[in-house]
């Protein structure tokens, strides 16, 4: 479902927590996108299992489609306060990246992970 009122060259979609998924190329350390467009996305993580993420790469994860090495960099990061789960306290961080140059196969990869991860999903529930 696209951001309204958006001002951006690109469109976001919001996702439903949990669709999409992104790794810092270089370690474990992952994350859960919230927005998306053909310029960049937005993600969070927990202060607990990672520490501050700095990603100039990244690979996106979602069902059985895998968009690797997309070359960004970070344009924000925002602490969304404090949670609490059975094994202790954590802090949610929400961090912005924009993409660098993407490949003319790599531009098409992240569409067609659009179009089936976001607008197919916002179809399906009549959004």
């Amino acid at each position: 479902m696209p951001v309204l009122n958006e001002r951006r060259k690109f469109i976001r979609y919001v996702l439903p927590y949990g669709m999409l998924y992104v790794f810092d190329h270089y370690s474990t350390r992952v994350g859960w996108v919230s927005d998306v467009s053909m310029g960049g996305l937005s993600f969070n993580y927990s202060r607990k299992i990672s520490a501050d993420l700095e990603p100039a790469i990244i690979d996106i994860i979602a069902g059985s489609s895998y968009l690797a090495t997309i070359p960004c960099q970070k344009i924000f990061t925002n602490k969304g306060g404090k949670k609490s789960n059975m094994s202790g306290d954590f802090e949610i961080i929400r961090c912005g990246l924009q993409f660098g140059m993407l490949s003319k196969n790599k531009q098409e990869k992240l569409t067609e992970l659009i179009d089936k991860y976001v607008k197919n999903h916002y179809n399906h529930f009549g959004l």
